[in-house]
């Protein structure tokens, strides 16, 4: 799996019940104001944000592109629940079924700290099969949770913490997938014999990680640990998780060392370290390969920009500019390309003051250059012209600062330039994963493809250049493979892409696109399906592809009335 292809949302902003989302090539947004679309791409932002440095992050709800408010803002209004989750699907080993893996978030319990308020802490990360029913599930104790198991654990030690993260394991499912992920039964047949003797009532196993010297060490902070971190304190068992209550008080109190002894024997007994290495490492794997897919480097957010002035400022909202800066001639085929697109004959060139700031130009009269190149004859066919394109060859070309340009314009480029720095990524990437040993498993093709969220990009431009968006987007999609998440108002570029399918330049199954309703008594989206002949299957809610006949009407009668 290295495309995402479902999400799912529940208690986030506008969305109160769990609310799943598929995900195609091209995924396309749009419907009234207020109804939901952009929330879809604020989570995954936000999400990737988070991961961006762990397993187990913090989400900055008033960071400088998002800015959704306090924690509170962010809980659905129509709910009780003082948590929001967000789920996303994983793949196990030896398992055809998927799982999915789903993260609470909860405000921290010093209430009495702003800080808090601006942030959603991590509360829990749980895994249901596919019937729904929870697989395995590490809570923590940082923030408050509405599904938190009250006294879950008899807490074996007075006076002192206990682990600050719990975890359990549901012995039946254990049983079942057990053999399927491992290839053994019989060789884990004594450990799980032990599990269901110190089990919960209800069938779980359960155990606790990170205490008070691990909290010391990480300042107190869930967010600096990872899944790695929690397998490793699976492996040393300092918690003694394959004992009783009273074994454990024992071994930690009364320093028991024939009860030590005993315990060490039952690990050996039970082949609890392989049962760690063999199931449980590889489901914290696919866990952690799901997140991957989320992960700051591989989600992209592209929103509109307007320049203010001939330089911009070197920062990390312009790092696609230094990508780009750093392989311009890489990058000329797709540039020009895409510009000719929008009937701009260009190229940019990026000049780098200092490290301090950047000059975008823009280089006109390309077309003319490159075609008077050195023809090429190849069999008596005569072939398009070389790229990269020379640069040098351009020298005397026209130059104009992007900054001199019109809102729509320059605004296509910066599009065009963002989407380049995501395709140079993603080619090194491959790249260098063929450069690797085979034997480190690295294959090109499971580079996880890049996901690109983009807001409003018919922002600035006339309806013609809208509509074009949509063979940009195609043209993207065709040469690099990456994914593609829009939210739009824009009717002209619907309309292109059922153009593009009629003409079978897309099949109409590599797009998904859903309009979203407003108000709450109604389903808050549903899917609109395109057919091959570019017709679409199901109309757009009231005031969207109609309101050009309504005002027309409204016109006419206002005619009639004079």
């Amino acid at each position: 799996m290295n495309r995402l292809f479902n999400l799912s949302l529940e208690n986030f902003r506008i969305f109160s019940g769990k609310t799943s989302f598929t995900f195609n090539g091209l995924n396309i947004y749009t419907g009234a104001n207020n109804s939901g679309k952009s929330t879809v791409i604020k989570a995954l932002k936000l999400f990737s944000e988070g991961l961006k440095s762990t397993d187990f992050p913090s989400l900055n709800l008033v960071s400088e592109d998002l800015n959704l408010g306090r924690f509170s803002e962010n809980l659905n209004r129509d709910s009780s629940k003082r948590t929001f989750r967000i789920g996303l699907p994983a793949q196990l080993k030896g398992i055809e079924e998927d799982f999915e893996v789903v993260y609470t978030f909860g405000e921290g319990y010093d209430n009495n700290d702003d800080k808090f308020k601006e942030y959603a802490i991590f509360s829990d990360l749980s895994i249901f099969d596919s019937s729904g029913t929870l697989f395995f599930q590490l809570i923590s104790q940082e923030a408050g949770s509405d599904d938190r198991i009250e006294n879950f654990i008899e807490t074996p030690y007075e006076n002192t913490d206990p682990g600050l993260v719990d975890f359990r394991l549901n012995l039946l499912l254990l049983e079942k997938y057990l053999p399927k992920v491992t290839g053994f039964h019989k060789k884990f047949e004594a450990l799980l014999s032990q599990m269901r003797k110190i089990s919960s009532s209800d069938g779980y196993w359960w155990g606790e990680c990170f205490g008070e010297n691990e909290y010391f060490y990480a300042d107190y902070d869930l967010s600096k640990f990872n899944l790695k971190d929690f397998e490793r304190e699976l492996v040393y068992d300092l918690y003694l998780n394959m004992g009783d209550f009273e074994t454990r008080k024992a071994i930690f109190f009364d320093k028991d060392e024939h009860l030590t002894s005993s315990y060490s024997r039952l690990l050996e007994e039970t082949a609890y370290k392989d049962f760690i290495l063999d199931f449980f490492r590889p489901l914290l794997t696919s866990v952690s390969q799901s997140l991957n897919l989320l992960r700051n480097y591989n989600i992209i957010h592209i929103t509109p920009e307007i320049l203010h002035s001939r330089l911009i400022p070197a920062n990390v909202n312009t790092e696609y500019l230094q990508v780009i800066y750093r392989a311009q001639q890489e990058s000329a085929e797709f540039i020009h390309e895409a510009l000719k697109i929008f009937g701009i004959d260009g190229l940019t060139e990026i000049t780098n003051h200092l490290n301090s700031s950047f000059e975008l130009n823009l280089i006109t009269g390309v077309g003319e250059v490159v075609s008077k190149q050195k023809k090429i004859i190849l069999n008596g066919t005569e072939m398009p012209p070389l790229y990269p394109i020379d640069y040098n060859i351009l020298k005397s070309n026209p130059r104009i600062n992007i900054g001199n340009l019109g809102k729509g314009a320059a605004s296509i480029i910066l599009l065009v330039l963002k989407i380049s720095s995501v395709a140079i990524n993603l080619k090194k990437e491959r790249s260098q994963n063929i450069d690797l040993p085979e034997s480190q498993g690295r294959d090109p093709e499971k580079v996880v493809r890049k996901t690109v969220l983009i807001e409003e990009p018919e922002a600035f431009l006339h309806p013609n250049w809208q509509s074009k968006l949509a063979d940009l987007f195609l043209y993207c999609i065709k040469e690099f493979g990456i994914q593609l998440i829009l939210e739009t108002h824009s009717t002209y570029l619907i309309q292109r892409l059922q153009y593009l399918v009629a003409k079978n330049v897309i099949d109409p199954e590599q797009i998904n696109l859903l309009y979203f309703n407003q108000g709450s008594d109604s389903e808050k989206y549903y899917k609109i399906n395109v057919r091959k002949d570019g017709i679409l299957r199901e109309s757009f809610g009231a005031g969207f592809y109609d309101e050009t006949a309504n005002l027309t009407a409204a016109i006419l009668n206002a005619q009639n009335l004079n």
